[in-house]
């Protein structure tokens, strides 16, 4: 009987124990959509060419972005090509011809993207 008592124990335990990694699955299956859904909403707003913007008359660079669909980009002020990804907020742009990696706090507000890298201060770029 206690023989037959511990089989059971022991299969129940087993079923509480694969019923909870399921639902946890499940759970970081839909964040990670998600993130995905979210990923590709920023990156479609991002999409295009953006010009300097809201600059003091003299003081203007002729500074552009280039963010194309696939992830290539071009920084128009200092003529370099990169690789760029979002994720939260952040912005990576990794720069071609040994120019290294960048991180910036973004955020888009209609035609107006803003860009921010840790320690300067805020630029403003419109879209074209």
């Amino acid at each position: 009987m206690k023989k037959l008592f511990s089989i059971i124990l022991i299969g129940l335990l087993c079923v509480v124990c694969l019923c909870g990694c399921e639902g946890k699955k499940k759970e970081e299956e839909t964040t990670s959509t998600e993130e995905q859904t979210t990923k590709a909403e920023r990156d479609a707003a991002l999409e295009g060419t953006w010009e300097e913007y809201d600059i003091p008359d003299g003081q203007e660079l002729g500074d552009y972005w280039v963010f194309n669909s696939d992830g290539k980009g071009k920084w128009g002020l200092m003529d370099v090509e990169f690789t760029y990804s979002t994720k939260e907020g952040v912005l990576t742009i990794d720069c071609d011809e040994g120019w290294g990696q960048y991180e910036f706090w973004y955020s888009i507000s209609g035609d107006i993207l803003t860009m921010q890298e840790e320690g300067n201060s805020a630029n403003q770029y419109q879209k074209r």
